[in-house]
C-alpha cells in the first residue's frame, strides 16, 4: 500500500517538472524568435488601412516576410498588439 503511495507521487511529480520544462522550453522560443518584420508589417503598413482587419493582415505579412527570408508570425495569437 505504501509502495503505490510513493509511486503515485513520484509519477506525478515527473508530471509536474515535465511539464515545467515544456513551458520553460516555449518560453525561450518566443525570446529567440525575431518577428520585427512581421510586426512592421502589421503596424506599419497592413493596419494602417482603416479598413484592414488583423485577421486578414497577419496571413499576408506572415507570407511576405518568409518570402525575403525573415522570420513571420511566432504563433496563430501573435497580431503585434492588436
Amino acid at each position: 500500500m505504501a509502495s503505490n503511495k510513493v509511486f503515485v507521487a513520484a509519477v506525478f511529480c515527473m508530471i509536474f517538472l515535465a511539464v515545467d520544462v515544456v513551458v520553460a522550453f516555449s518560453d525561450s522560443l518566443y525570446a529567440n524568435v525575431d518577428n520585427s518584420c512581421y510586426c512592421d508589417c502589421m503596424i506599419n503598413r497592413c493596419m494602417t488601412d482603416l479598413q484592414a482587419t488583423r485577421e486578414a493582415c497577419a496571413p499576408a505579412c506572415h507570407e511576405g516576410c518568409i518570402q525575403v527570408g525573415l522570420s513571420g508570425r511566432i504563433d496563430k495569437d501573435d497580431f503585434c498588439g492588436y
